[in-house]
């Protein structure tokens, strides 16, 4: 009889002891389930987020180079001879115009030489008159007329032209011809101790001093048109296939305030195996450009239509964006087109979807999240 009371007091103790556990113990709320049966966090991510409008977008290609002078000209002696003084002083940085006199090299000996070569020939014409008049009667006046006209001082004329092979085997027995071109190469010499310039432009090295004795072959200086520039940059062979002579780039410095209009003048035909860039050169010209000028510019090389420009942090690894649909965050892949410094060209989105700039840490995808913005 003890032991079934006793018995009876330990069930009733454990019944007690359960129920006090049951009515303190926090019980887990439920979670949401949805119609279909999926369970919904109901924590509500905010995200920032820009609104798609798709447009038209030029494609550009960077191009970047240094400025050089289209022509550059080394000049050299092609005579011996003392450097003369000159109305034009041949220093770095001097102003030039095109056929002013840079260098003049005493050619007085030559010059008298070729006086009295000249003298010569209208010697030996004017002993000739008598024996032109009583053979060659048809052609005397034209020599007679010659020789009165010869003036020793000036560049020496063409001589009359013959009237029959007969006449012409005759003056040539006597030398008249070979005098004649021995007359004309002398002057051609004589032509080069004197250096013009070829166009307008500046002195960018010099080297030598007035009273300086040079020798043929001698490098006196480099001059440069300064009117005239040219920019060499590496565009893409993918590009490159694409660019037309006449398209135009503006560039600028970021040392040198100012842009310049750039227009192809050449596109070259090897590709660098190195880089597989086709060298494209640019005719530039304009105030402040100087030899060695950094510029930089956009080639515009297609126009892309219904594209959107999104800041370069929306695009994922995978080549997707997020995408804020009904309150839930989804994955939407798209078309790279292209990147600039700090977006990125895509195609695939709708005009007005909204696009997850700043994903948070954790996935997100199918979620519910709300747009700060």
């Amino acid at each position: 009889m003890k032991t079934l009371k006793t018995s009876i007091f330990s069930i009733s103790a454990v019944g007690i002891l359960l129920l006090g556990y049951a009515l303190f113990t926090p019980q887990e709320e439920p979670v949401p389930v949805e119609a279909g049966g999926e369970a919904v966090s109901a924590t509500v991510q905010k995200v920032r987020v820009t609104t798609v409008s798709n447009t038209t977008v030029e494609q550009t290609e960077a191009v970047n180079g240094r400025v050089h002078a289209k022509y550059t000209t080394p000049l050299y002696a092609e005579v011996q001879g003392t450097i003369q003084p000159a109305t034009f002083d041949f220093r770095e940085g001097e102003a030039f115009s095109k056929a002013q006199t840079l260098f003049s090299i005493n050619s007085e000996e030559q010059q008298f030489a070729l006086a009295a070569q000249k003298k010569e020939l209208l010697s030996q014409i004017t002993r000739l008159l008598a024996d032109l008049e009583a053979d060659y009667p048809e052609t005397y006046s034209d020599w007679e007329d010659y020789a009165t006209r010869f003036n020793a001082e000036q560049p020496i004329t063409a001589l009359p032209e013959p009237r029959s092979e007969k006449e012409r085997r005759f003056l040539n027995s006597r030398g008249i011809f070979a005098q004649y071109y021995q007359i004309r190469a002398q002057e051609q010499r004589l032509a080069k101790y004197t250096i013009s310039a070829p166009y307008d432009g500046i002195v960018t090295e010099d080297v030598t001093e007035i009273g300086t004795l040079v020798n043929p072959g001698q490098y006196l200086g480099t001059i440069i048109n300064n009117k005239q520039y040219e920019l060499e940059a590496g565009i893409d062979v993918e590009w490159a296939n694409r660019l037309s002579i006449g398209d135009q780039v503006t560039f600028s410095s970021n040392d040198v305030s100012g842009t310049w209009n750039g227009t192809i003048s050449r596109i070259g035909a090897v590709i660098d195996p190195q880089t597989q860039h086709v060298s494209v050169f640019f005719d530039l010209s304009g105030d402040n450009l100087r030899d060695g000028l950094y510029l930089e510019g956009a080639l515009v090389i297609d126009e892309l239509q219904q594209v959107a420009k999104l800041p370069r942090q929306a695009l994922q690894r995978d080549k997707t964006v997020l995408v804020l649909r009904e309150d839930r965050v989804v994955q939407q892949p798209v078309q790279t087109l292209g990147f600039a410094s700090d977006s990125v060209i895509v195609r695939g989105l709708y005009n007005g979807e909204r696009v997850v700039l700043n994903a948070p840490e954790e996935p997100i995808i199918g979620k519910k999240a709300e747009a700060l913005n």
